[in-house]
């Protein structure tokens, strides 16, 4: 932990140089010493004066040898060098003063190399005159000479994130290269974490990659984001006109874009629907798929739903090939989907009284209030390549319809996009709390996340806080299968657990605990960078909106005032 103490003014950077050397090089040097402390260690012991440090240092050169003949070590020359910069040369002296005093004290070598900007600049001048007066360089231009200095994150094709605050350059983060990546964004409420997701998602669709955003807010506040971008919004509610049926099948789009029929088309698609949905109706009824009854009565139940209604589990056995009326391959479904008031039947027909038990919990949610969302044909079509879902008012229900209907419409989203035929698609999880407070949602997210890596789906999770992943082993399994993270504002505990968990050094994400609204700490795989969140000046009063904002903006407007932007 030296180095921190080391670096004792802002404007300085550490460089670290690890040099492999070769195993023969080591042994013909520790040779060489070892003979020299061995003659000293004989002459102290004649004289009755015994010397512990070479002893030590004689049981260590003998063990270092060892472990180099079994190969279980590599031997590097290491070096680290201090660079430090200022308007003020008596500045840069004391603190190489100061930095040298600190590494003495460690046992460290610490050489202070003084280098003044002006006199060097006019030496390399002919005549050794300058022809500019005023010319100074600040900390980026400094950082540009050295690269070693810099911290930027600059992925290829990445898109932007914000600004590096150490060097001020722009942070690319590519979510897609080498593989799928997901995102977890945490932070406290009002510090930007659904400004930075909309920033990003706004960046994925204009460069051609569909986006879903499950939007939780009261506010409805993604909808004038989704609106600026040309997309589709609807509210669901519990007891409303738009239905989801969590039985549905989509297509496999990527079969269907490299123009492959039912018939040629591979997997198990009623598995995988079944794997996928049982979770959800465990979340409806209280119960747990550990408990073997409630899973192999629910299992049954849908396999003979499926069965009934005459769909097999092959893709040929759900979708037939037909044409749409531009003479393009379109898949439709054989026959009618499951609905959740047949799977309550089976269960009800059941001699088991554990499956009539279950049938008389499913009951609510197949009539009343809850009928409407979760049972029959689906009515929700989202054809734009933007879409915005709110779910408000499923998630203001509470309890168990709460998680479950959620989780329903996560599952939609899921299934619809995996039916276009792009190759890259976003979906945004707003309030994954929802999730991550039981651990079989937990279990059912992480699921859904590595299906829809498979998918070319990357999905970016947001919650309120590092410890709604890093409190249990289920909502651990969440946030390892993202390989980005977003730190913002949050305690400095849970980041530091978070640091542990990662073996990462707790410093690295501490600096989250007390930084301003839109500034975070981003973490991509092995690469960390402090970053300040900034849209373009176009667009940033819209990822700020919210039905409060544009209602806010009508009376300014209707008061005489007026703001216009333009985005494209």
């Amino acid at each position: 932990a030296w180095p921190a103490d080391v670096l004792l003014v802002g404007d300085a950077a550490l460089v670290i140089r690890l040099a492999p050397e070769a195993a023969d090089a080591v042994r013909a040097a520790v040779g060489k010493s070892l003979p020299r402390m061995q003659s000293r260690l004989r002459e102290g012991s004649k004289k009755g004066v015994p010397d512990a440090e070479t002893e030590r240092q004689v049981q260590d050169a003998l063990g270092l040898l060892d472990a180099l003949a079994s190969g279980q070590v590599r031997h590097y020359d290491t070096r680290v060098s201090t660079i430090y910069w200022s308007d003020s040369a008596d500045a840069c002296t004391d603190a190489g003063r100061t930095a040298g005093r600190r590494a003495r004290e460690r046992g460290l070598e610490h050489a202070a190399l003084t280098c003044s900007q002006g006199p060097s600049y006019r030496g390399a001048l002919p005549g050794g005159r300058p022809v500019m007066r005023g010319l100074l360089l600040d900390q980026q231009h400094v950082s540009s000479c050295f690269p070693w200095v810099s911290e930027d994150l600059l992925d290829e094709s990445g898109v932007i994130v914000g600004i590096n605050e150490r060097t001020g350059g722009p942070v690319l983060w590519d979510r897609w290269t080498p593989d799928v990546s997901h995102m977890v964004v945490c932070a406290d409420t009002g510090y930007g974490k659904s400004y930075a997701v909309k920033m990003l998602a706004s960046q994925e669709y204009v460069l051609g990659r569909p986006c879903l955003v499950l939007d939780p807010s009261p506010k409805r506040e993604y909808k004038p984001f989704i609106d600026v971008l040309g997309g589709a919004y609807i509210d669901l509610h519990p007891a409303g006109v738009q239905r989801l049926n969590p039985f549905e099948i989509a297509p496999d789009g990527a079969a269907v874009a490299g123009g492959l029929s039912p018939e040629q088309a591979s997997g198990r698609p009623v598995s995988d629907r079944i794997a996928a949905v049982k979770p959800i109706l465990a979340a409806l009824c209280g119960e747990s798929l550990e408990t073997g009854t409630f899973d192999a009565l629910i299992e049954f139940a849908i396999q003979a739903a499926y069965r009934d209604a005459d769909l097999a589990d092959a893709w040929a056995g759900c979708f037939e090939a037909t044409t749409d009326p531009l003479g393009g391959g379109v898949w439709r479904p054989r026959a009618a989907w499951p609905t959740l008031s047949r799977i309550r039947d089976a269960l009800a027909a059941s001699e088991d009284p554990d499956g009539q038990r279950y049938a008389r919990m499913l009951r609510p949610y197949c009539s009343g209030g809850s009928a409407d969302l979760l049972d029959g044909q689906t009515t929700v079509e989202l054809r734009a390549r933007c879409v915005g879902i709110g779910v408000n008012e499923l998630i203001g229900v509470g309890g168990r319809f709460a998680r479950a209907g959620y989780a329903a419409v996560v599952d939609y989203a899921a299934q619809r996009l995996r039916a276009l035929s792009e190759p890259r698609k976003c979906v945004v999880v707003d309030e994954a709390h929802n999730f991550l407070a039981d651990p079989q949602m937990s279990r059912w997210l992480e699921r859904q996340m590595r299906e829809a890596r498979k998918q070319g789906i990357s999905m970016t999770v947001i919650s309120q806080g590092v410890s709604d992943f890093t409190h249990d082993k289920s909502g651990k399994a969440v946030w390892q299968n993202a390989a980005a993270r977003l730190y913002l504002h949050q305690p400095a505990g849970d980041l530091a657990e978070a640091a542990s968990y990662l073996g990462l050094d707790p410093q690295t994400l501490l600096a989250a605990a007390h930084l301003p609204r839109g500034h975070g700490i981003l973490q991509a795989g092995e690469r960390v960078v402090q970053v300040a969140i900034q849209a373009p000046r176009a667009l940033d009063p819209i990822l700020r909106s919210d039905v409060a904002f544009e209602e806010q903006q009508a009376q300014h407007d209707d008061a005489g005032g007026g703001v216009s932007v333009a985005a494209g």
